[in-house]
């Protein structure tokens, strides 16, 4: 998966590649599909939702210049694979999903896997993290229908944020960064 979905596409962070490599995606998908689980595409994970394709995964982590000192707030857990591949990096992922059995899953993975600093919750991602909080990042996994400024007027601020969004029916990604994160 590494040579060819992420490196041959451009990925070159040492630390994302690592975490990509360290992450097993099989633990994340359901049972009929662990054969596919490194093809890269998304799959389903019920709930009409679907974990991330590698790529993009890998692509958002790096555009989100996540080190090991930051703290990351990830909005959309689904079944968590995106969070456990940040919390390989990361000092501590916040991460907030808002399907009770996605959160659900999120924490069986998270516990199966022995992660121990994401700090999963149930909760709207429109509404950004329920406490005051300074983000080094913000990684979006769903494309929301709502505007990316609506999580920057919460009490969230980050440094860099990674998005995708919703273009005319279609998906892409976008990625804005700040150079001055706001102090509240």
């Amino acid at each position: 998966m590494l040579r060819w979905h992420l490196i041959a596409r451009g990925v070159r962070e040492p630390h994302v590649l690592e975490a990509m490599a360290q992450v097993p995606r099989e633990q994340f998908v359901p049972s009929d599909l662990k054969e596919h689980a490194y093809d890269d595409r998304p799959l389903p994970i019920g709930y009409g939702q679907t974990i991330s394709q590698p790529y993009i995964v890998a692509t958002m982590v790096e555009l989100a210049r996540i080190t090991p000192e930051s703290v990351v707030l990830d909005i959309g857990t689904g079944c968590g694979y995106m969070a456990a591949v940040i919390a390989s990096i990361a000092r501590q992922v916040c991460t907030l999903e808002c399907i009770p059995e996605l959160a659900a899953m999120a924490a069986r993975n998270f516990e199966t896997l022995g992660i121990t600093n994401i700090d999963a919750r149930l909760n709207d991602g429109c509404l950004g993290w329920p406490k005051k909080r300074q983000f080094d990042a913000i990684l979006v996994s769903c494309a929301p229908n709502t505007s990316r400024k609506n999580y920057s007027n919460s009490s969230n601020p980050a440094d860099a944020w990674s998005c995708p969004s919703h273009t005319a029916g279609y998906s892409k990604h976008s990625q804005a960064t700040k150079k001055q994160p706001t102090k509240i």
